[in-house]
């Protein structure tokens, strides 16, 4: 579109101007709440090549052979306590060690006696190789009854793998005798209702370590409110990052306890699903959910939240159980209170692979929040500035950053933003609602306070229905950003939001971010235009117009009311502005300068050529000039 269709205009239309920029260049850990490892028992003794044994107190005992040492050599056993992997009172754990090779032996380890076979496991595993997945070698084995013995023998050099063969029989130190308890679930059906959240990301950990959390959290209390990005920031992991078995069982329960406002917790690994079944159901009898690091059928690496069981038992009189979960996926049928078959759950998880879990030892608070909202990470739900430019618009959002100190950051694509420029235009919220609550819908009540130095600049409340279903409710709204930022000056502002449920605080969180200012000529104002030389023409007198001005560092935009639309230059020092634009026909520049904040006064130049007949009488084109006088008042 020609400007000077604009300028032929001024008489008749208002005009909105709207700048497209681009963007400037610009925890406390607890106490350990876990049992650490230690040895409860050591001896050691020189062995030769004639063989020997080692017995600990309890009679475990560890039998060289005669030829399975090719030197005299020290042979030590160990009786672990609270061992990292395989903690609880079901299980002896016990390492055997040796300044050489062993290339056979005979391990007897002490367990309960009178107990069934079947009941009873035997694994080995070296604690120093573990990293994303815990795996070992199930040893066949004997069980002494009467005397209370489990009683293994393996022979690297007939029966060991290829590496075993080359390291001997201590390629696996650690050997962890397990036995069943015959613990079963004590209802048909339990289910205790805790809240829900969808992971970002991969964040599956992390977000049901927040769903754990969040049921015992002291709502009073806001400073501790458990978010994902908080567990991701204390783990120093990022939302796509995996977790190795050793951090979940030692160092996330110690994050949970922290961000729970101090519930105690419990943590260990399982590598039979018989004594895992029983721990599960066993804890979900005494009301605390379990998370299970497993891996997922169809997923691979994954956490759950176990929350409640259903018990079959079959015309054989044979028991099995169904298990109700958070699967924080939150996509399809991969849900809250997603219902499988235990042997479907942990299908994938072959015989000498370890699972983990971790269980509250505090049963959840009893005015838990079911209503919860999601905080976006740029993956579930948006919050996010839009920030015009050109013919389009880019955005800036929310995303966890591991790096920061607070935790999460502000960024446009993978690049990171110290502030929202002056020329965003919206904050823009869709934000996921849950109800967990098993009855029925519930009226949630959406509440955002922003303040700028501990003052109140801007807040809303805004009811929303949330029914009960595994999928989520959004809340969605755009604010103008200049019903936010009004006249204040870059500042950093923090903004708390929160949802009641009834009247009850029941979820919220809360960020800063720091936003630029706009300059001052932003707004709505009448313009009082004053032709001084008028030498293009002669037919322009003073006229007043209304326009709303949104304007930036670079780039100004003039938009009418029937869509036309022409771009500017623009440019400004403190007080002082310029205005520039040109074609082939003509220029306009507008020198201005602001009177406080309400007032300006802008000299008008338009360059531009007109018509005049020369000595013969013929029209030729000639260079002109138009100057105007313009003031400006703000409208308030």
């Amino acid at each position: 579109m020609q400007i000077l269709k604009i300028f032929s205009k001024f008489l008749l239309i208002s005009l909105t101007l709207t700048f497209y920029g681009c963007p400037d260049e610009n925890p406390t850990k607890p106490s350990t709440i876990t049992n650490e490892e230690t040895v409860s028992e050591k001896k050691s003794v020189d062995i030769g090549t004639n063989g020997g044994q080692i017995s600990l107190s309890d009679g475990s005992t560890v039998i060289i052979p005669s030829g399975a040492i090719t030197s005299n050599t020290k042979v030590t056993v160990s009786k672990i306590k609270n061992d990292n992997y395989f903690s609880g009172s079901n299980r002896i754990s016990i390492d055997i060690s040796s300044e050489s090779g062993i290339s056979n032996m005979t391990v007897k380890i002490a367990v309960p006696k009178g107990l069934k076979k079947d009941d009873i496991g035997l694994f080995r595993y070296n604690p120093n190789e573990v990293k994303d997945i815990l795996t070992g070698d199930i040893p066949l084995f004997e069980y002494d009854s009467d005397n209370g013995f489990i009683i293994a023998t393996v022979n690297a050099a007939a029966t060991g793998t290829k590496r075993e063969k080359v390291q001997g029989s201590l390629l696996f130190p650690r050997w962890v005798a397990e036995w069943d308890e015959n613990v079963e679930g004590t209802s048909s059906t339990k289910i205790i209702q805790m809240p829900f959240y969808e992971q970002p990301g991969s964040s599956c950990w992390a977000t049901c370590a927040t769903m754990l959390a969040k049921a015992y959290t002291p709502y009073k209390d806001r400073k501790i409110e458990p978010e994902v990005y908080k567990f991701l920031k204390y783990m120093g992991l990022g939302r796509d990052d995996g977790i190795y078995p050793f951090q979940f069982l030692k160092t996330l329960p110690n994050a949970i306890h922290l961000y729970s406002g101090g519930v105690g917790l419990q943590s260990t690994g399982f590598f039979r699903v018989s004594s895992l079944k029983e721990r599960i159901v066993s804890e979900l009898d005494h009301n605390h959910p379990v998370i299970v690091s497993l891996p997922y059928p169809g997923v691979g690496a994954h956490a759950i939240m176990v929350v409640g069981y259903t018990k079959k038992t079959s015309g054989s009189n044979k028991v099995t159980y169904d298990l109700i979960i958070h699967n924080p996926q939150g996509t399809g049928s991969e849900t809250m209170y997603t219902v499988h078959d235990f042997d479907y759950v942990f299908k994938d998880k072959s015989s000498v692979q370890a699972v983990q879990i971790i269980y509250p030892t505090d049963e959840p608070h009893p005015d838990r929040a079911l209503l919860t909202m999601g905080m976006p990470l740029g993956v579930v739900g948006d919050i996010k500035f839009k920030i015009p430019f050109r013919e389009s618009a880019y955005y800036i959002e929310l995303k966890e950053d591991i790096n920061s100190k607070t935790g999460y950051k502000w960024a446009w694509g993978e690049k990171s933003m110290d502030c929202i420029p002056d020329t965003a235009s919206d904050l823009i919220l869709n934000l996921p609602l849950w109800n967990a609550s098993q009855s029925g819908s519930k009226n949630a009540k959406i509440e955002c306070q922003v303040r700028v130095k501990g003052k109140l600049v801007y807040e809303f409340s805004e009811n929303i229905t949330v029914p009960a279903s595994g999928d989520p409710t959004w809340f969605n709204k755009t604010i103008p950003l200049n019903e936010i930022r009004g006249t204040n000056d870059s500042s950093e502002y923090y903004f708390d939001f929160a949802v009641y449920d009834g009247g009850t605080y029941v979820d919220g969180f809360d960020f800063y971010v720091n936003i630029n200012s706009v300059y001052p000529l932003n707004g709505k104002w009448n313009w009082k235009f004053t032709p001084l030389n008028m030498g293009c023409s002669d037919n322009y007198k003073e006229f007043n117009i209304i326009m709303t001005i949104v304007c930036g560092k670079t780039w100004l935009k003039w938009i009418f009311d029937d869509g036309e639309e022409a771009l500017f230059d623009f440019s400004y020092n403190k007080d002082d502005f310029t205005m520039h634009w040109n074609d082939d026909v003509a220029s306009w520049d507008i020198t201005g300068k602001m009177l406080g904040p309400d007032k300006f006064s802008a000299d008008f130049v338009e360059v531009r050529t007109k018509l005049e007949q020369d000595s013969e009488g013929n029209y030729v084109e000639v260079p002109c000039t138009n100057t105007a006088r313009i003031d400006g008042t703000r409208i308030k």
